[in-house]
Protein backbone atom coordinates (compact mmCIF):
# COMPACT_ATOMS: atom_id res chain seq x y z
CA UNK A 1 0.00 0.00 0.00
CA UNK A 2 1.38 3.39 -1.04
CA UNK A 3 0.98 6.48 1.71
CA UNK A 4 -0.03 9.48 0.72
CA UNK A 5 1.45 12.52 1.87
CA UNK A 6 -0.65 16.56 2.39
CA UNK A 7 1.38 19.13 1.38
CA UNK A 8 0.44 22.68 1.83
CA UNK A 9 -0.75 24.50 -1.37
CA UNK A 10 -1.35 27.66 -2.56
CA UNK A 11 -4.83 28.27 -3.09
CA UNK A 12 -3.75 28.61 -6.91
CA UNK A 13 -2.67 25.25 -7.02
CA UNK A 14 -5.29 23.57 -4.99
CA UNK A 15 -7.19 23.04 -7.51
CA UNK A 16 -4.61 22.01 -9.46
CA UNK A 17 -3.42 19.65 -6.87
CA UNK A 18 -6.76 18.14 -5.89
CA UNK A 19 -7.03 17.14 -9.49
CA UNK A 20 -3.96 15.50 -9.55
CA UNK A 21 -5.06 13.12 -6.50
CA UNK A 22 -7.82 12.18 -7.51
CA UNK A 23 -6.31 11.14 -11.15
CA UNK A 24 -3.66 9.47 -9.24
CA UNK A 25 -6.25 7.06 -7.35
CA UNK A 26 -8.28 6.50 -10.01
CA UNK A 27 -5.29 4.59 -11.93
CA UNK A 28 -4.79 2.75 -8.59
CA UNK A 29 -8.07 1.49 -8.14
CA UNK A 30 -8.29 0.72 -12.53
CA UNK A 31 -5.03 -1.43 -11.90
CA UNK A 32 -6.13 -3.40 -8.97
CA UNK A 33 -9.42 -3.99 -11.46
CA UNK A 34 -7.25 -5.51 -13.85
CA UNK A 35 -5.81 -7.58 -11.82
CA UNK A 36 -8.54 -8.96 -10.38
CA UNK A 37 -9.65 -9.36 -13.69
CA UNK A 38 -7.00 -10.88 -14.81
CA UNK A 39 -7.03 -13.71 -11.65
CA UNK A 40 -10.68 -14.73 -12.17
CA UNK A 41 -9.66 -15.34 -16.00
CA UNK A 42 -7.02 -17.55 -14.76
CA UNK A 43 -9.47 -19.33 -12.98
CA UNK A 44 -12.11 -19.87 -14.89
CA UNK A 45 -9.95 -22.00 -17.26
CA UNK A 46 -10.22 -26.00 -17.91
CA UNK A 47 -7.99 -28.54 -15.88
CA UNK A 48 -6.05 -30.90 -17.74
CA UNK A 49 -7.80 -33.63 -19.11
CA UNK A 50 -5.04 -36.62 -17.24
CA UNK A 51 -2.71 -35.41 -14.09
CA UNK A 52 -0.14 -38.10 -12.96
CA UNK A 53 -2.34 -39.56 -10.78
CA UNK A 54 -5.18 -40.14 -13.06
CA UNK A 55 -2.16 -41.67 -15.79
CA UNK A 56 -0.96 -44.19 -13.16
CA UNK A 57 -4.49 -45.28 -12.15
CA UNK A 58 -5.22 -46.30 -15.77
CA UNK A 59 -1.85 -48.17 -16.58
CA UNK A 60 -3.28 -50.18 -13.38
CA UNK A 61 -6.75 -50.60 -15.14
CA UNK A 62 -5.11 -51.86 -18.11
CA UNK A 63 -2.45 -54.23 -16.53
CA UNK A 64 -5.17 -55.51 -14.41
CA UNK A 65 -7.43 -56.29 -17.55
CA UNK A 66 -4.16 -57.82 -19.55
CA UNK A 67 -3.70 -60.04 -15.99
CA UNK A 68 -7.54 -61.21 -15.82
CA UNK A 69 -8.16 -61.68 -19.33
CA UNK A 70 -5.06 -61.88 -22.28
CA UNK A 71 -2.71 -63.41 -19.56
CA UNK A 72 -5.14 -67.01 -19.23
CA UNK A 73 -5.60 -66.81 -22.70
CA UNK A 74 -1.87 -66.76 -24.05
CA UNK A 75 -1.05 -69.66 -21.22
CA UNK A 76 -3.59 -72.00 -22.42
CA UNK A 77 -2.21 -71.44 -26.07
CA UNK A 78 1.02 -72.04 -24.62
CA UNK A 79 -0.58 -75.71 -22.98
CA UNK A 80 -2.06 -76.45 -25.78
CA UNK A 81 0.24 -75.42 -28.84
CA UNK A 82 2.29 -77.76 -31.19
CA UNK A 83 5.27 -78.95 -29.85
CA UNK A 84 8.27 -78.47 -31.98
CA UNK A 85 8.57 -82.13 -33.69
CA UNK A 86 12.31 -82.92 -32.03
CA UNK A 87 10.10 -83.38 -28.76
CA UNK A 88 7.66 -85.96 -29.94
CA UNK A 89 7.56 -89.17 -29.46
CA UNK A 90 9.75 -88.57 -25.49
CA UNK A 91 8.46 -91.78 -24.08
CA UNK A 92 10.68 -93.64 -26.65
CA UNK A 93 14.28 -93.62 -27.68
CA UNK A 94 15.35 -91.26 -30.69
CA UNK A 95 13.98 -91.56 -33.69
CA UNK A 96 13.78 -88.14 -35.08
CA UNK A 97 9.99 -87.11 -36.90
CA UNK A 98 9.84 -85.88 -40.43
CA UNK A 99 9.65 -82.09 -39.92
CA UNK A 100 7.12 -81.06 -42.06
CA UNK A 101 3.74 -81.94 -42.86
CA UNK A 102 4.31 -81.91 -46.66
CA UNK A 103 6.88 -84.77 -45.82
CA UNK A 104 4.85 -87.39 -43.47
CA UNK A 105 2.45 -87.32 -46.31
CA UNK A 106 5.03 -88.75 -48.45
CA UNK A 107 4.59 -92.12 -47.18
CA UNK A 108 0.75 -91.71 -46.32
CA UNK A 109 0.22 -94.09 -49.16
CA UNK A 110 -2.89 -96.08 -49.14
CA UNK A 111 -3.51 -97.41 -52.55
CA UNK A 112 -0.31 -99.54 -52.90
CA UNK A 113 2.57 -101.47 -51.14
CA UNK A 114 5.40 -99.54 -52.16
CA UNK A 115 7.85 -102.19 -50.58
CA UNK A 116 7.25 -105.29 -51.70
CA UNK A 117 8.22 -108.17 -48.98
CA UNK A 118 8.79 -111.48 -49.55
CA UNK A 119 6.53 -113.88 -47.10
CA UNK A 120 6.81 -114.78 -42.77
CA UNK A 121 8.32 -118.72 -43.28
CA UNK A 122 5.56 -120.73 -41.69
CA UNK A 123 8.27 -123.80 -42.10
CA UNK A 124 10.29 -124.46 -38.85
CA UNK A 125 12.83 -125.13 -41.25
CA UNK A 126 13.03 -122.12 -42.69
CA UNK A 127 13.75 -120.07 -39.41
CA UNK A 128 17.38 -119.28 -37.50
CA UNK A 129 16.54 -120.07 -33.68
CA UNK A 130 20.39 -118.91 -32.85
CA UNK A 131 19.10 -115.03 -33.46
CA UNK A 132 20.17 -112.93 -30.14
CA UNK A 133 17.54 -111.03 -28.26
CA UNK A 134 18.69 -107.54 -26.97
CA UNK A 135 17.12 -105.09 -25.65
CA UNK A 136 13.57 -104.86 -25.09
CA UNK A 137 13.29 -108.37 -26.70
CA UNK A 138 14.96 -109.84 -23.35
CA UNK A 139 11.49 -110.01 -21.79
CA UNK A 140 10.18 -113.18 -24.26
CA UNK A 141 13.51 -114.96 -22.19
CA UNK A 142 12.68 -118.74 -22.07
CA UNK A 143 10.56 -118.65 -25.28
CA UNK A 144 11.40 -120.29 -28.59
CA UNK A 145 12.77 -116.70 -30.47
CA UNK A 146 13.50 -116.57 -34.12
CA UNK A 147 14.44 -114.81 -37.10
CA UNK A 148 14.83 -114.97 -41.08
CA UNK A 149 15.74 -113.44 -43.90
CA UNK A 150 13.63 -110.97 -45.63
CA UNK A 151 13.65 -109.59 -49.11
CA UNK A 152 12.70 -105.93 -49.52
CA UNK A 153 11.99 -104.58 -52.75
CA UNK A 154 11.68 -101.05 -53.11
CA UNK A 155 9.12 -99.36 -55.75
CA UNK A 156 7.80 -95.97 -55.05
CA UNK A 157 8.09 -93.79 -58.22
CA UNK A 158 6.60 -91.32 -55.37
CA UNK A 159 10.07 -91.23 -53.93
CA UNK A 160 11.75 -89.87 -57.26
CA UNK A 161 9.04 -86.97 -57.90
CA UNK A 162 9.50 -85.78 -54.49
CA UNK A 163 13.00 -85.73 -54.95
CA UNK A 164 14.25 -88.00 -52.05
CA UNK A 165 17.41 -89.57 -53.30
CA UNK A 166 19.35 -92.30 -50.84
CA UNK A 167 16.96 -94.81 -48.41
CA UNK A 168 17.66 -96.59 -45.70
CA UNK A 169 16.13 -99.88 -44.35
CA UNK A 170 14.50 -100.36 -40.93
CA UNK A 171 12.96 -103.24 -39.74
CA UNK A 172 10.20 -103.47 -37.27
CA UNK A 173 8.51 -105.82 -35.40
CA UNK A 174 5.61 -106.72 -33.02
CA UNK A 175 3.60 -109.72 -31.65
CA UNK A 176 0.56 -107.83 -30.64
CA UNK A 177 0.73 -104.93 -32.89
CA UNK A 178 0.94 -102.43 -29.89
CA UNK A 179 4.48 -102.72 -28.34
CA UNK A 180 6.80 -102.21 -31.26
CA UNK A 181 10.55 -103.06 -31.65
CA UNK A 182 13.47 -102.78 -34.27
CA UNK A 183 14.99 -105.85 -35.11
CA UNK A 184 17.22 -104.75 -38.30
CA UNK A 185 18.26 -101.97 -40.08
CA UNK A 186 21.11 -100.93 -42.92
CA UNK A 187 23.50 -102.73 -40.94
CA UNK A 188 21.65 -106.24 -41.92
CA UNK A 189 21.15 -105.01 -45.14
CA UNK A 190 22.84 -106.30 -48.66
CA UNK A 191 24.38 -106.50 -51.16
CA UNK A 192 23.93 -102.32 -50.09
CA UNK A 193 22.71 -100.70 -47.08
CA UNK A 194 20.37 -98.75 -49.04
CA UNK A 195 18.47 -99.27 -52.11
CA UNK A 196 20.30 -98.74 -55.51
CA UNK A 197 17.35 -97.92 -57.03
CA UNK A 198 13.36 -96.80 -55.86
CA UNK A 199 11.53 -98.34 -59.00
CA UNK A 200 11.25 -102.32 -59.52
CA UNK A 201 12.63 -103.12 -62.71
CA UNK A 202 9.99 -105.65 -64.67
CA UNK A 203 12.32 -108.47 -63.30
CA UNK A 204 15.56 -109.65 -62.12
CA UNK A 205 18.46 -112.57 -62.00
CA UNK A 206 18.70 -114.87 -59.33
CA UNK A 207 22.04 -115.81 -58.99
CA UNK A 208 23.84 -119.21 -57.08
CA UNK A 209 27.35 -120.44 -57.22
CA UNK A 210 28.02 -124.70 -56.82
CA UNK A 211 30.69 -126.24 -54.27
CA UNK A 212 34.11 -126.13 -55.70
CA UNK A 213 34.17 -130.25 -56.06
CA UNK A 214 31.49 -132.47 -57.44
CA UNK A 215 30.51 -135.83 -55.90
CA UNK A 216 33.45 -138.29 -55.25
CA UNK A 217 32.81 -141.52 -58.01
CA UNK A 218 31.34 -144.67 -55.51
CA UNK A 219 34.08 -146.39 -55.82
CA UNK A 220 37.90 -145.90 -55.46
CA UNK A 221 39.48 -146.56 -58.71
CA UNK A 222 35.96 -145.87 -60.59
CA UNK A 223 36.03 -142.66 -63.02
CA UNK A 224 33.11 -140.53 -62.39
CA UNK A 225 30.30 -140.27 -65.43
CA UNK A 226 30.21 -137.04 -64.98
CA UNK A 227 33.50 -137.34 -67.48
CA UNK A 228 31.52 -138.94 -70.22
CA UNK A 229 28.14 -138.28 -71.85
CA UNK A 230 26.56 -136.45 -69.14
CA UNK A 231 23.38 -134.24 -68.40
CA UNK A 232 23.93 -131.13 -65.76
CA UNK A 233 20.44 -129.92 -64.72
CA UNK A 234 19.68 -126.90 -62.35
CA UNK A 235 16.27 -127.50 -60.67
CA UNK A 236 15.01 -124.66 -58.74
CA UNK A 237 11.58 -124.64 -56.32
CA UNK A 238 10.42 -121.99 -54.02
CA UNK A 239 8.31 -124.60 -51.86
CA UNK A 240 10.18 -125.46 -48.38
CA UNK A 241 8.67 -128.91 -48.71
CA UNK A 242 9.34 -129.46 -52.42
CA UNK A 243 13.05 -128.52 -51.43
CA UNK A 244 13.04 -131.15 -48.05
CA UNK A 245 12.16 -133.86 -50.78
CA UNK A 246 14.99 -133.12 -52.92
CA UNK A 247 17.75 -132.95 -49.98
CA UNK A 248 16.22 -136.16 -48.72
CA UNK A 249 15.92 -138.26 -52.49
CA UNK A 250 19.05 -139.74 -53.38
CA UNK A 251 17.27 -140.65 -57.30
CA UNK A 252 14.71 -138.42 -59.07
CA UNK A 253 12.46 -140.04 -61.49
CA UNK A 254 11.37 -137.52 -64.57
CA UNK A 255 7.88 -137.61 -62.92
CA UNK A 256 9.43 -136.14 -59.40
CA UNK A 257 11.74 -133.55 -61.16
CA UNK A 258 8.41 -132.13 -63.16
CA UNK A 259 6.60 -131.75 -59.93
CA UNK A 260 9.27 -130.40 -57.65
CA UNK A 261 11.08 -128.23 -59.78
CA UNK A 262 9.52 -124.73 -61.33
CA UNK A 263 12.33 -124.18 -63.51
CA UNK A 264 14.99 -126.30 -65.01
CA UNK A 265 17.73 -126.21 -67.40
CA UNK A 266 21.26 -126.77 -67.80
CA UNK A 267 24.54 -128.02 -70.07
CA UNK A 268 25.36 -131.77 -71.78
CA UNK A 269 27.36 -133.29 -73.88
CA UNK A 270 31.01 -134.24 -72.67
CA UNK A 271 33.24 -131.80 -71.11
CA UNK A 272 36.86 -131.21 -69.80
CA UNK A 273 38.16 -130.87 -73.12
CA UNK A 274 36.53 -133.70 -74.64
CA UNK A 275 36.43 -133.79 -78.86
CA UNK A 276 32.85 -135.71 -79.17
CA UNK A 277 30.25 -133.28 -80.03
CA UNK A 278 27.76 -132.80 -77.73
CA UNK A 279 24.49 -132.62 -79.64
CA UNK A 280 25.40 -136.58 -79.99
CA UNK A 281 22.96 -137.05 -76.82
CA UNK A 282 19.69 -136.82 -77.51
CA UNK A 283 18.08 -133.93 -76.48
CA UNK A 284 21.12 -131.94 -76.07
CA UNK A 285 21.59 -129.04 -78.85
CA UNK A 286 24.65 -127.79 -80.54
CA UNK A 287 25.81 -125.15 -78.08
CA UNK A 288 25.68 -127.85 -74.95
CA UNK A 289 22.75 -126.92 -73.63
CA UNK A 290 19.73 -129.35 -72.61
CA UNK A 291 17.04 -128.61 -74.79
CA UNK A 292 13.87 -127.23 -72.28
CA UNK A 293 10.64 -126.56 -72.83
CA UNK A 294 7.39 -125.91 -70.59
CA UNK A 295 7.16 -129.76 -69.93
CA UNK A 296 9.93 -131.42 -71.26
CA UNK A 297 13.53 -131.91 -70.02
CA UNK A 298 16.50 -133.33 -72.99
CA UNK A 299 13.08 -134.58 -74.99
CA UNK A 300 11.48 -136.10 -71.90
CA UNK A 301 7.62 -134.87 -71.44
CA UNK A 302 6.71 -134.41 -67.98
CA UNK A 303 3.23 -133.19 -66.45
CA UNK A 304 4.81 -129.32 -65.19
CA UNK A 305 4.95 -125.97 -66.41
CA UNK A 306 8.74 -124.83 -65.95
CA UNK A 307 9.04 -121.21 -65.81
CA UNK A 308 11.99 -118.81 -66.94
CA UNK A 309 15.37 -119.71 -68.34
CA UNK A 310 18.69 -121.20 -66.61
CA UNK A 311 21.90 -120.46 -67.79
CA UNK A 312 24.51 -122.50 -66.11
CA UNK A 313 28.52 -121.03 -66.87
CA UNK A 314 31.93 -122.48 -65.46
CA UNK A 315 33.41 -120.23 -62.49
CA UNK A 316 37.04 -119.12 -63.10
CA UNK A 317 37.68 -117.85 -59.63
CA UNK A 318 35.40 -116.74 -56.42
CA UNK A 319 34.71 -113.08 -55.40
CA UNK A 320 34.58 -111.70 -52.32
CA UNK A 321 30.82 -111.35 -51.94
CA UNK A 322 30.29 -115.42 -52.89
CA UNK A 323 30.27 -114.55 -56.78
CA UNK A 324 32.60 -116.43 -59.19
CA UNK A 325 34.39 -114.31 -62.43
CA UNK A 326 32.77 -116.58 -65.46
CA UNK A 327 34.17 -117.84 -68.49
CA UNK A 328 32.47 -117.82 -72.41
CA UNK A 329 33.46 -120.92 -72.69
CA UNK A 330 30.99 -123.80 -73.83
CA UNK A 331 30.74 -127.03 -71.15
CA UNK A 332 32.68 -128.90 -73.83
CA UNK A 333 36.01 -126.93 -73.27
CA UNK A 334 35.76 -126.46 -69.35
CA UNK A 335 38.71 -126.90 -67.54
CA UNK A 336 37.98 -130.17 -64.93
CA UNK A 337 40.26 -129.51 -61.49
CA UNK A 338 41.46 -132.28 -59.40
CA UNK A 339 39.92 -132.61 -55.61
CA UNK A 340 40.68 -134.72 -52.89
CA UNK A 341 37.81 -136.36 -50.65
CA UNK A 342 38.72 -137.54 -47.22
CA UNK A 343 36.64 -141.17 -46.80
CA UNK A 344 36.82 -141.26 -42.63
CA UNK A 345 34.44 -139.87 -40.81
CA UNK A 346 35.23 -136.16 -39.27
CA UNK A 347 36.71 -136.55 -35.80
CA UNK A 348 37.89 -140.20 -35.88
CA UNK A 349 41.34 -138.78 -36.31
CA UNK A 350 42.41 -141.75 -38.84
CA UNK A 351 45.60 -142.12 -40.30
CA UNK A 352 45.96 -144.17 -43.09
CA UNK A 353 49.41 -145.10 -42.51
CA UNK A 354 48.78 -145.78 -39.18
CA UNK A 355 45.18 -147.34 -39.08
CA UNK A 356 44.50 -150.10 -41.11
CA UNK A 357 41.04 -149.55 -41.01
CA UNK A 358 41.57 -146.28 -42.36
CA UNK A 359 41.03 -145.54 -45.99
CA UNK A 360 42.59 -143.59 -48.07
CA UNK A 361 42.16 -140.44 -48.90
CA UNK A 362 41.01 -140.13 -53.10
CA UNK A 363 42.28 -138.13 -55.85
CA UNK A 364 39.80 -137.67 -58.25
CA UNK A 365 38.64 -135.38 -61.74
CA UNK A 366 35.63 -132.98 -60.99
CA UNK A 367 33.51 -130.75 -62.80
CA UNK A 368 34.77 -127.05 -62.33
CA UNK A 369 32.82 -124.64 -59.84
CA UNK A 370 29.67 -123.61 -61.47
CA UNK A 371 27.45 -119.81 -61.53
CA UNK A 372 23.53 -120.54 -61.91
CA UNK A 373 21.57 -117.75 -63.31
CA UNK A 374 17.83 -117.76 -63.20
CA UNK A 375 15.92 -114.86 -65.59
CA UNK A 376 12.41 -114.32 -66.37
CA UNK A 377 10.62 -115.15 -63.64
CA UNK A 378 8.58 -113.13 -60.30
CA UNK A 379 8.60 -114.84 -56.79
CA UNK A 380 5.30 -116.46 -56.57
CA UNK A 381 2.39 -115.52 -54.27
CA UNK A 382 1.92 -117.29 -50.58
CA UNK A 383 2.62 -118.01 -47.56
CA UNK A 384 4.70 -121.25 -48.20
CA UNK A 385 6.59 -119.78 -50.04
CA UNK A 386 10.93 -118.91 -49.83
CA UNK A 387 12.14 -115.41 -49.77
CA UNK A 388 14.21 -116.93 -51.95
CA UNK A 389 14.58 -120.04 -54.68
CA UNK A 390 16.71 -123.00 -53.71
CA UNK A 391 18.78 -124.51 -56.29
CA UNK A 392 19.14 -128.79 -56.51
CA UNK A 393 22.15 -129.86 -58.90
CA UNK A 394 21.27 -132.91 -60.50
CA UNK A 395 22.79 -135.02 -63.05
CA UNK A 396 21.70 -138.26 -65.48
CA UNK A 397 23.46 -139.81 -68.34
CA UNK A 398 22.15 -141.97 -71.22
CA UNK A 399 22.71 -145.36 -69.76
CA UNK A 400 19.73 -144.27 -66.76
CA UNK A 401 17.80 -141.96 -69.36
CA UNK A 402 14.90 -140.58 -67.06
CA UNK A 403 16.95 -140.92 -63.78
CA UNK A 404 18.34 -137.92 -61.61
CA UNK A 405 21.16 -138.30 -58.93
CA UNK A 406 22.51 -135.76 -57.04
CA UNK A 407 25.50 -134.00 -58.52
CA UNK A 408 27.04 -132.82 -54.92
CA UNK A 409 27.76 -134.78 -51.47
CA UNK A 410 25.38 -133.90 -49.30
CA UNK A 411 26.37 -131.86 -46.32
CA UNK A 412 25.74 -134.51 -43.43
CA UNK A 413 28.63 -133.59 -40.96
CA UNK A 414 29.94 -137.18 -41.00
CA UNK A 415 31.99 -136.61 -43.73
CA UNK A 416 34.21 -133.78 -45.01
CA UNK A 417 33.15 -132.22 -48.37
CA UNK A 418 35.85 -132.57 -51.03
CA UNK A 419 38.00 -129.52 -52.21
CA UNK A 420 40.29 -128.95 -54.84
CA UNK A 421 43.83 -130.30 -54.41
CA UNK A 422 45.46 -126.99 -54.93
CA UNK A 423 42.79 -125.46 -51.56
CA UNK A 424 44.38 -124.43 -48.71
CA UNK A 425 44.35 -126.71 -45.52
CA UNK A 426 41.84 -125.49 -42.81
CA UNK A 427 43.10 -125.21 -39.42
CA UNK A 428 41.01 -126.95 -36.49
CA UNK A 429 40.11 -123.93 -34.85
CA UNK A 430 38.52 -122.49 -38.42
CA UNK A 431 36.79 -125.55 -38.80
CA UNK A 432 35.50 -125.03 -35.13
CA UNK A 433 34.29 -121.46 -36.38
CA UNK A 434 32.21 -123.21 -39.42
CA UNK A 435 30.41 -125.65 -37.13
CA UNK A 436 27.03 -124.85 -37.00
CA UNK A 437 23.22 -126.10 -37.59
CA UNK A 438 23.38 -128.60 -40.28
CA UNK A 439 19.76 -127.84 -41.49
CA UNK A 440 19.76 -124.11 -41.34
CA UNK A 441 22.62 -124.46 -43.43
CA UNK A 442 21.49 -126.84 -46.44
CA UNK A 443 18.25 -124.04 -46.50
CA UNK A 444 20.68 -120.64 -46.73
CA UNK A 445 23.65 -122.45 -48.78
CA UNK A 446 21.68 -123.41 -51.43
CA UNK A 447 19.81 -120.28 -51.72
CA UNK A 448 19.81 -118.11 -54.85
CA UNK A 449 20.28 -113.96 -54.47
CA UNK A 450 18.06 -111.70 -56.86
CA UNK A 451 20.59 -109.03 -58.41
CA UNK A 452 17.87 -106.26 -58.70
CA UNK A 453 18.92 -102.57 -57.90
CA UNK A 454 15.59 -102.08 -55.95
CA UNK A 455 15.95 -105.28 -54.16
CA UNK A 456 17.86 -105.85 -50.47
CA UNK A 457 17.63 -108.48 -48.40
CA UNK A 458 17.79 -108.33 -44.49
CA UNK A 459 19.81 -111.05 -42.56
CA UNK A 460 19.55 -109.72 -38.60
CA UNK A 461 21.47 -111.57 -36.30
CA UNK A 462 18.78 -110.23 -34.06
CA UNK A 463 15.96 -111.66 -32.95
CA UNK A 464 12.22 -110.54 -34.84
CA UNK A 465 10.45 -112.07 -31.10
CA UNK A 466 9.12 -115.53 -29.69
CA UNK A 467 7.69 -118.74 -32.27
CA UNK A 468 4.14 -117.49 -33.30
CA UNK A 469 2.06 -114.57 -34.42
CA UNK A 470 4.30 -111.92 -35.96
CA UNK A 471 3.81 -108.58 -37.75
CA UNK A 472 6.90 -107.38 -39.61
CA UNK A 473 6.85 -104.09 -40.90
CA UNK A 474 9.35 -102.44 -43.47
CA UNK A 475 10.27 -98.51 -43.30
CA UNK A 476 12.27 -96.91 -45.65
CA UNK A 477 13.65 -93.60 -44.21
CA UNK A 478 15.27 -90.72 -45.58
CA UNK A 479 19.12 -90.55 -45.71
CA UNK A 480 18.83 -86.85 -43.69
CA UNK A 481 17.98 -89.22 -40.37
CA UNK A 482 21.69 -90.41 -39.62
CA UNK A 483 22.92 -87.01 -40.56
CA UNK A 484 20.42 -85.71 -37.75
CA UNK A 485 22.53 -84.57 -34.68
CA UNK A 486 20.05 -86.22 -32.32
CA UNK A 487 20.81 -89.70 -33.58
CA UNK A 488 23.20 -91.66 -33.31
CA UNK A 489 21.90 -95.09 -34.57
CA UNK A 490 19.26 -97.83 -33.50
CA UNK A 491 19.89 -100.46 -30.84
CA UNK A 492 19.02 -104.25 -30.86
CA UNK A 493 15.64 -104.45 -29.59
CA UNK A 494 14.70 -100.57 -29.51
CA UNK A 495 11.10 -99.71 -28.94
CA UNK A 496 9.58 -97.30 -31.20
CA UNK A 497 5.81 -95.40 -31.24
CA UNK A 498 3.12 -97.27 -32.48
CA UNK A 499 1.75 -96.21 -35.73
CA UNK A 500 1.13 -94.37 -37.72
CA UNK A 501 4.77 -94.87 -39.04
CA UNK A 502 4.34 -92.36 -41.87
CA UNK A 503 5.66 -89.71 -39.13
CA UNK A 504 8.90 -91.30 -39.55
CA UNK A 505 9.27 -93.25 -43.01
CA UNK A 506 8.92 -92.00 -46.71
CA UNK A 507 7.35 -95.37 -47.41
CA UNK A 508 5.86 -98.34 -45.40
CA UNK A 509 4.86 -102.00 -45.79
CA UNK A 510 3.95 -105.06 -43.44
CA UNK A 511 3.40 -108.78 -43.59
CA UNK A 512 1.91 -110.95 -41.12
CA UNK A 513 1.46 -114.74 -39.75
CA UNK A 514 2.41 -116.86 -37.51
CA UNK A 515 6.03 -117.32 -37.88
CA UNK A 516 8.04 -120.89 -37.92
CA UNK A 517 4.78 -122.32 -37.36
CA UNK A 518 2.52 -124.71 -39.40
CA UNK A 519 -0.50 -123.91 -37.69
CA UNK A 520 -1.96 -120.49 -39.11
CA UNK A 521 -5.14 -118.46 -37.58
CA UNK A 522 -6.11 -115.23 -38.66
CA UNK A 523 -4.63 -112.18 -36.71
CA UNK A 524 -6.11 -108.95 -36.52
CA UNK A 525 -5.35 -105.85 -39.34
CA UNK A 526 -4.23 -109.00 -41.14
CA UNK A 527 -5.14 -110.09 -44.82
CA UNK A 528 -6.12 -113.65 -45.66
CA UNK A 529 -2.95 -113.89 -47.93
CA UNK A 530 -0.28 -112.38 -44.64
CA UNK A 531 -0.43 -108.40 -45.76
CA UNK A 532 -0.96 -105.68 -43.21
CA UNK A 533 -3.75 -102.82 -43.76
CA UNK A 534 -1.72 -99.95 -44.68
CA UNK A 535 -4.78 -98.48 -43.53
CA UNK A 536 -3.57 -99.64 -40.14
CA UNK A 537 0.16 -98.67 -40.87
CA UNK A 538 -0.54 -95.30 -42.46
CA UNK A 539 -2.84 -92.35 -41.12
CA UNK A 540 -3.04 -88.44 -40.27
CA UNK A 541 -0.29 -87.75 -37.94
CA UNK A 542 -1.61 -85.79 -34.96
CA UNK A 543 0.60 -82.86 -33.92
CA UNK A 544 1.60 -83.18 -30.19
CA UNK A 545 0.73 -81.15 -27.24
CA UNK A 546 2.98 -78.96 -25.02
CA UNK A 547 0.65 -80.22 -22.06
Amino acid sequence: LSTVFAMPVSSGESGSASGSFETEEEESEDEIDVTLVNLKQRRGRCRPLCTAGCFCHTCYIIQFVIYLLIFPLWAKWLVTSPMPTKYWNQDFPPWPVIPSAAGRAIGAQEAFRPIEMTSIPSSPDSCNYSCVSSGALRRHAGNTEVAFEVGLTLNDPNLVDKNIHAVYPVLLASEDFQAWYVVGDRRHAYPMPFWSSKTKAPDGNYLYVTQACTQPPAKPKDVDEVLGGVYILACVTWQPDHFSELLDADTLTMERVGALCSSVGGVCGWSCGATIDSNRLPGCESDSRISVTSNSVAGLHTAANFQGKIQLQECMEGTKDGGCMTSPNSFQHWSCPQCKYDPNPVGSDMDFSLDEEASPQRIYTSLPQMKVTLQGVESPKGSEIFNQPRVVMLRSSVKETGVWKKLYMKDTGKFELPVAVDAPTKSPDDMMDEEGSTVFDAFTKQAMILRQPSRIDIAPSWCYGPQGPLYLVACAVNSTLYESTDFANFTAGQKVAPPPFNDRCVAVSGRCAYACQSDQRPMTNCTEDGFIHQSALLGDVAYEKNQ
